[in-house]
């Protein structure tokens, strides 16, 4: 049975977003070892709990939107669209929700160790670690991206259900038009992916495909 969400029955018509260098920015949540590759981070706690295979639903995603996101990124940067790495590290400003989750969390500065094959950030790409679920608070990306002129976002993340949905909803209240790229993100099961995506449209929000990003970029879809 699908989802029902009337609420998105009240809402006028998401506007369209702008996706070119100067307008759009690629911003990637998550998207490191410790949420998203196999044997450590999160698998590896996993591991140590016994329950691994809650987690196979979640890593089959994790490697589809890894290489959807790797697409997508290589393609922006053809476009000379703005990239940041956004990133979960062990920082010194680490939430009290983050504290008590009990996770252990990568050591600031691993941005090797931490990086996807095919997504690892170029030096021009900001890498930006944070200690708390959100993107904005504390990391300057706001700045960053009002100062740039930035109008449109394309997020991917790992644990979409988490950050994905929070990232998006704080970019819409700070005026940015997002795009949240349903094949390139992962959430923690099937069910938990289709329940986000379809409930997170509206307003501000559009939730799209790889092919849809790649077609905007490109300048044949809006």
């Amino acid at each position: 049975m699908p989802f029902r969400t009337p609420y998105h029955m009240l809402m006028r018509p998401m506007p369209l977003a702008s996706v070119r260098a100067g307008a759009a920015a690629l911003v990637l949540i998550d998207v490191q070892g410790f949420t998203m590759r196999r044997g450590e981070g999160l698998d590896a706690e996993a591991a140590r709990r016994g329950i691994t295979g809650e987690f196979d639903e979640y890593y089959q995603q994790a490697e589809a939107a890894a290489r959807n996101a790797a697409r997508i990124l290589a393609r922006a940067r053809e476009a000379k669209i703005d990239v940041w790495h956004i990133r979960t590290a062990a920082v010194d400003n680490l939430s009290p929700h983050f504290r008590l989750s009990g996770l252990d969390r990568p050591a600031p500065g691993a941005t090797a160790e931490q990086s996807l094959a095919g997504l690892e950030p170029l030096p021009d790409e900001r890498v930006i670690e944070r200690g708390a679920y959100s993107i904005f608070l504390g990391t300057g990306l706001r700045e960053d991206l009002e100062r740039l002129r930035i109008g449109t976002l394309i997020l991917c993340a790992a644990m979409a259900n988490i950050a994905l949905v929070l990232g998006a909803r704080e970019a819409a209240d700070r005026g940015f038009s997002v795009l949240a790229v349903h094949d390139a993100s992962a959430s923690e099961t099937l069910q938990w992916h289709g329940m986000t995506m379809q409930g997170l449209g509206g307003g501000a929000i559009r939730t799209v495909w790889t092919g849809d990003v790649l077609d905007m970029i490109a300048g044949v879809k809006r």
